[in-house]
């Protein structure tokens, strides 16, 4: 073994490697019975997984990461006015029906970030940050050998997006915003869903201090035209199990004001 890689992404390459290959839209139940990779459903609110006898939260399930307070990050937002600064718009209006479902898409995920980091006060003289800069979280960077991104005529998918943790924070968790052409289904993941898990997991274990860890979680927020869900997979290289929970999908066709809880939940999982 190469003791310049850590065992985690020896569990991760071997499984990363075929996704990689698929050439369908959504990955099939026989693929993911063949490769071990359990699927449940997800609770939004909460992050538990849904029981799949009754579609209900588990009781004593652990969840893979806490939520930031939905309290206070309504109250954060409604102090921060983001959408003050920057000229951008408070909402999703004005969906243009010439552009396809990843350029909506995109318009959702940027729109995420900018109510997390915009701030009303901020401009030239005064330097004010928005609710993520005291969560422990920061943006980086799509290194382009992830590739997480597919094109062909136009983009298809691509990660638009990547937060984690600072360095000296325990947590290995990290969290992405994926953007697709292709539509959500309720009853499978997509290919690039799979793909960014792995791939994310793979190269978080890379990251410095964090080469001995085995359980890497890994939280996308996933958009396709106008809707999004949450997808939550976590690779644990030590008992040799991929294990992916898939929320509902949420539809913002009537924007955000239409669907506020929802929004602010979105952005309380890229802040947990």
């Amino acid at each position: 073994m190469d003791s310049k890689h850590p065992a985690h992404t020896f569990f991760v390459r071997p499984r990363l490697a075929p996704v990689r290959k698929l050439q369908d839209d959504y990955v099939s139940p026989e693929y993911l019975g063949a490769n071990a990779i359990e699927c449940l459903g997800l609770d939004f609110t909460s992050g538990t997984p849904l029981d799949p006898r009754t579609n209900k939260p588990e009781r004593h399930a652990e969840p893979f990461t806490q939520l930031f307070p939905f309290k206070d990050m309504e109250r954060a937002i409604l102090a921060n006015k983001p959408w003050v600064s920057g000229g951008w718009t408070y909402d999703l209006d004005g969906w243009d029906t010439a552009l396809d479902n990843w350029w909506h898409a995109k318009k959702i995920v940027d729109l995420l970030s900018l109510y997390l980091y915009n701030h009303h006060e901020a401009d030239e003289d005064i330097e004010a940050c928005g609710i993520i800069d005291s969560t422990g979280w920061r943006q980086r960077g799509v290194p382009p050998e992830y590739r997480l991104n597919r094109q062909d005529d136009a983009v298809k998918w691509a990660v638009i997006h990547i937060w984690h943790r600072e360095t000296h924070k325990p947590e290995p968790h990290v969290v992405c915003a994926l953007a697709d052409r292709v539509p959500l289904r309720d009853d499978q993941i997509s290919v690039p869903e799979l793909r960014t898990i792995l791939t994310l997991s793979g190269v978080r274990a890379l990251d410095e201090g964090r080469g001995n860890r085995k359980r890497i979680p890994v939280t996308v927020v996933s958009a396709a035209g106008r809707q999004l869900r949450i997808v939550v997979g976590i690779v644990d290289s030590k008992n040799g199990t991929i294990e992916i929970r898939e929320g509902p999908i949420i539809d913002f066709s009537e924007g955000v004001k239409k669907n506020w809880k929802q929004w602010i939940t979105t952005l309380c999982w890229i802040s947990g």
